[in-house]
């Protein structure tokens, strides 16, 4: 029996100019313009999801285009709103649970062990909770404890601790 190799799958990119970015302009232009089939019997609009793979687009790659498109044609806001629009704009684009230390704390924990360390002063695990359980006093010890495995973890902490 002979091997008969395959031919390796080729990812469309949607930024470029081709068959791909056309394919998505097209799509694009289609569900912002709101002429998206609803269903028949329930009278509801077709979900962005349903509308993407339609058009055999990737529904992730679908609604990270829509969403740039509704930001690009926001109206601007003035002057003095500019920064609290980009920092909300961050905002929106985390992932995850926020952290329930705050950068700065998390900071100075990292500091103050560090520093007991160069002092030839380690600190204990138990030291560490209690710090952190002082700085933190409406945390839970099983949150210190996880919180500070999540810090430990962390790339900007990996050399240090």
């Amino acid at each position: 029996s002979e091997h008969v190799s395959k031919k390796p799958k080729n990812r469309a990119n949607y930024n470029v100019p081709g068959p791909a970015k056309g394919k998505m302009d097209a799509a694009l232009l289609g569900w912002v313009e709101g002429a998206t089939p609803g269903d028949i019997a329930t009278g509801k609009k077709t979900s962005e999801s349903k509308f993407a793979k339609a058009k055999s687009l990737p529904p992730s790659t679908f609604h990270e285009h829509v969403a740039d498109y509704k930001e690009s044609r926001a109206p601007l806001p003035s002057v003095p709103d500019r920064a609290a629009a980009a920092k909300a704009a961050a905002k929106r684009r985390r992932r995850g649970k926020p952290a329930l230390i705050s950068y700065e704390k998390q900071e100075f924990i990292i500091e103050v062990i560090v520093r007991a360390d160069r002092a030839n002063e380690g600190m204990t695990s138990l030291a560490i909770f209690d710090m952190i359980e002082v700085l933190c006093p409406e945390l839970k010890h099983k949150q210190i404890r996880d919180a500070f495995k999540k810090l430990k973890r962390g790339k900007r902490n990996r050399g240090r601790l």
